[in-house]
């Protein structure tokens, strides 16, 4: 998964949050994508979108309907 793909994936995940959470989570990801913009280290490319995956994947479960 590239960058932009990475972005574009959080971004669409946000939209399975919760509404009044989904403001706060769409400015992390921009900050966070803003901040890691001038990266150009592959492993530690590699390392960021794993670690962007798995935090996805804990917010999802951490707000989904029991």
């Amino acid at each position: 998964m590239t960058p932009t793909q990475l972005y574009r994936y959080l971004l669409r995940n946000v939209r399975k949050l919760p509404k009044e959470s989904q403001n706060h989570y769409r400015h992390y990801i921009r900050q966070n994508f803003n901040s890691h913009s001038d990266e150009t280290d592959p492993e530690r490319i590699k390392q960021i979108v794993v670690q962007a995956e798995k935090d996805m994947q804990w917010l999802l479960e951490k707000y989904k309907v029991k």
